[in-house]
């Protein structure tokens, strides 16, 4: 008797569900949401949530990028819904749900991206945009994500785990 005959599993009803060609192209490995009565707008600028409510969380990916996406689906941009739509050739009425802004986990050197593992966002007042990181290399980083024009510091990168590069292992919980 398979899953599908079995009618004591519930089935999920899918609310909203993003598509693969708008969204992360690795495993999505943490998802946080943002901070208490914090909001970002889409160039990524932390507010007031206006209703007191949170509903606006990140994700962070193999793919070395942290995306902010809104429960709200509504409240994306309809210009960017309608070509996300159009770029993935389903034009069904129905609008994909993606990511309202999306943030490139750069390393220092610019030699490339970090391998998102696990992340935390503190949400402090006298740093909102601070977020911790660790990578899949067993890499460290506390990051600030904040809009170029309200920019305070610079990345912080320290390695954990084996000084071998070649046996380091992943941070596997923050907290």
């Amino acid at each position: 008797a398979g899953a599908a005959e079995d009618t004591s599993i519930q089935k999920v009803r899918w609310v909203q569900l993003s598509r693969i060609e708008n969204s992360h192209k690795r495993s999505v490995n943490d998802l946080c949401w943002l901070p208490d009565l914090q909001e970002s707008n889409f160039d990524g600028k932390l507010g007031h949530s206006a209703d007191e409510q949170t509903h606006q969380f990140a994700t962070i990916s193999s793919d070395g990028f942290l995306f902010l996406w809104d429960e709200r689906k509504e409240r994306n941009r309809q210009d960017r819904l309608r070509k996300a739509a159009q770029e993935s050739g389903k034009l069904s009425g129905e609008l994909p749900w993606i990511p309202f802004h999306r943030i490139a986990l750069t390393r220092p050197d610019s030699s490339g991206e970090i391998a998102g593992l696990r992340m935390h966002m503190e949400g402090k007042a006298l740093d909102p945009y601070r977020l911790v990181v660790s990578s899949e290399d067993g890499e460290f980083a506390v990051v600030n994500w904040s809009p170029q024009e309200e920019r305070r510091e610079a990345v912080v990168l320290t390695e954990f785990g084996q000084p071998d590069r070649e046996n380091r292992t992943p941070v596997k919980s923050l907290c």
